[in-house]
């Protein structure tokens, strides 16, 4: 019998396989997609039994442990869980995922790393450093990152399938590494007052969420935020950014906070 690895590997390429095929299929003409549906669905098969037999591989691996078959499951759904990236269906539909993307782990992993070198420091003859109002008149530095990060974006595949709830579920579990990265950048800037600092972190990852929205499509309208997403300073955001009026935003955010 194939070793647990061998199985998890062949898993991979085979979910790699469908998602080719998913591009393929939409790029396809009409009549030819017909093709790339029975590749769909022969991939679809052998994955279901890569699956099974992974699940199978792992019950022979631990059946010397004695574990409680409650425990069992566990392990098996959190090795399918390592190697299942993105779910594909037959009929080329868009891949659903149970956390989020590569891509968009991706962008905002290099959305992180701008903002930390993003340089918004003090004249030297501001020796006492920036205020947050001053942050706030940095305002196009900032918003050429979070440009930056909409590019990003709009290169993402099937972005625009995702649910306005899927898109803040993900915004929110980047929303330390976000507001982090943007207190980082704040403090250099000169604000001594952490809790502030932290405050108006907090606003401008509300932007990158809304200008995360746009891009997908979503408007404010039915949404029911969680976690860190806060759904008045979310749906000021939104307003902002199709009001073209960012800097304002930010501005009177920061007046609200001193």
């Amino acid at each position: 019998m194939a070793t647990v690895d061998k199985i998890k590997n062949d898993l991979v390429r085979t979910i790699n396989l469908m998602k080719k095929n998913i591009v393929l299929y939409q790029k396809a003409d009409s009549d030819k997609q017909e093709k790339y549906k029975k590749i769909a669905v022969k991939l679809t098969k052998k994955k279901k039994q890569l699956e099974a037999a992974l699940e199978n591989g792992l019950e022979s691996l631990y059946a010397d442990a004695e574990l409680d078959l409650n425990e069992l499951r566990i392990i098996i759904r959190n090795e399918i869980q390592k190697v299942i990236i993105n779910e594909v269906d037959v009929f080329g539909a868009a891949p659903t995922t149970s956390t989020d993307t590569p891509e968009l782990e991706d962008a905002f992993n290099d959305l992180e790393k701008d903002i930390k070198r993003t340089d918004i420091d003090a004249p030297e003859s501001e020796a006492i450093g920036l205020t947050l109002a001053g942050i706030a008149l940095s305002a196009p530095e900032i918003i050429k990152l979070i440009g930056k990060f909409v590019n990003l974006l709009k290169k993402i595949p099937f972005l625009k399938k995702l649910s306005g709830d899927k898109l803040i579920a993900i915004g929110d579990k980047y929303h330390h590494k976000i507001t982090g990265a943007f207190e980082y950048i704040i403090k250099k800037a000169g604000v001594k007052d952490a809790a502030k600092a932290k405050k108006f972190a907090g606003v401008l990852h509300h932007v990158v969420i809304a200008m995360l929205l746009v891009a997908g499509g979503v408007s404010m309208s039915g949404l029911v935020t969680k976690g860190s997403i806060k759904g008045a300073t979310l749906k000021g955001a939104l307003n902002a950014i199709k009001a073209k009026e960012i800097r304002s935003f930010l501005i009177t955010s920061a007046d609200a906070l001193v």
